[in-house]
């Protein structure tokens, strides 16, 4: 996986406009939604996250992993969602897909877009979170 941390929203939505323009059946993304957490807790867990797990879990896994400035996490990737969530959810037990449409349950931040089926909500998704970036 490559870890993109600078300019990460304006790089996913790059990325996700490229992907627009060719058949996305395959791509998968797992978002963690943490940018509502801005605590010390959230600071700690995102950092033990990122450099320690998610590097290691995913290794040799082809995709990209963004962390965008407000604390949200993107993992973009092509191909079979279950082996990166066999990966991911044996660490992560609170890793479980859920229907877009219900509310995100309070200690689960995690969402998983089958871009074959959810394109446009995670592209306007994407789309939103690069407008956020952008300094007024």
């Amino acid at each position: 996986m490559k870890i993109l941390n600078r300019n990460a929203a304006e790089q996913l939505f790059e990325k996700v406009k490229s992907l627009a323009h060719q058949p996305h059946n395959s791509w998968r993304c797992i978002y963690l939604s943490l940018a509502d957490k801005q605590d010390r807790l959230n600071a700690g867990r995102r950092a033990q996250l990122v450099s320690q797990t998610l590097v290691e879990l995913l290794e040799g896994a082809d995709g990209y992993v963004y962390l965008c400035d407000d604390g949200d996490i993107f993992i973009l990737f092509q191909g079979p969602l279950k082996p990166v969530m066999a990966k991911l959810s044996n660490h992560f037990e609170e890793l479980k897909p859920r229907p877009l449409w219900e509310k995100p349950a309070v200690d689960n931040p995690f969402t998983i877009f089958d871009l074959s089926k959810y394109w446009q909500v995670f592209f306007n998704l994407c789309r939103a979170k690069s407008l956020q970036a952008v300094p007024a």
